[in-house]
């Protein structure tokens, strides 16, 4: 969920709060991404990389702002353009533990970042 999942988190928490159940949301965000960076990609290697951050959301009186809307467009028919898949020795891994992985894993799981750029971002 790398980018996403910070912004669905804060989305969450104001559905929290708006629905009366809680008055203070913590939401953290943190992503590890350089180890499946190809270092020698510069197409890729500028642009992740491991960052962390948290806010507080608190409820507010009705005559404040707080978020005033989101409008998330997310549908997953572009994810061949930006991925890492599953590396063929974690999958024979998998299926020899009765189909269940393993955790955590012994190793990093997934290939390094494949982007086309010029899907991303058009």
């Amino acid at each position: 969920a790398a980018c996403s999942g910070f912004v669905v988190g804060l989305i969450t928490a104001t559905r929290f709060i708006k629905g009366g159940g809680f008055q203070n949301v913590l939401v953290i965000g943190a992503d590890g991404l350089s180890r499946y960076v190809d270092w020698t990609d510069r197409g890729t290697c500028i642009l992740f990389g491991d960052a962390a951050g948290a806010v507080l959301v608190q409820a507010c009186s009705g005559d404040e702002d707080g978020l005033l809307g989101f409008d998330l467009h997310s549908d997953g028919h572009g994810q061949k353009h930006l991925n890492a898949i599953a590396k063929d020795e974690e999958t024979e891994l998998i299926s020899s533990n009765n189909g269940a992985p393993l955790f955590p894993p012994k190793r990093s799981s997934f290939s390094c970042i494949q982007m086309n750029g010029k899907e991303v971002f058009r």
